[in-house]
């Protein structure tokens, strides 16, 4: 289950990031909504980051039942912490 994840992680989910503007609120793709049809049974939250000039996105990958507003508070703030 796991390795399968990753599979999608690193061939898919990478290349799908690349294609939509996150800017830098938390973007929520939810359930059928999700960017990749392996996560429709997963919430995904993601945001932009920049350090030193690269861009890149973080993001949680987690249950559909998760907390939005205590993941969306953390993510944030990491977002900001490992921001230029």
């Amino acid at each position: 289950f796991v390795s399968g994840i990753v599979e999608v992680l690193e061939k898919r989910l990478s290349a799908l990031l690349e294609q939509i503007d996150l800017g830098e609120s938390v973007k929520y793709y939810i359930g059928e909504k999700n960017l990749c049809k392996e996560f429709e049974s997963c919430s995904m939250l993601v945001t932009a980051y920049s350090v030193r000039g690269q861009k890149g996105a973080i993001g949680i990958l987690g249950p559909t039942r998760m907390d939005y507003a205590y993941n969306t508070v953390a993510l944030s703030m990491v977002s900001e912490l490992i921001r230029d």
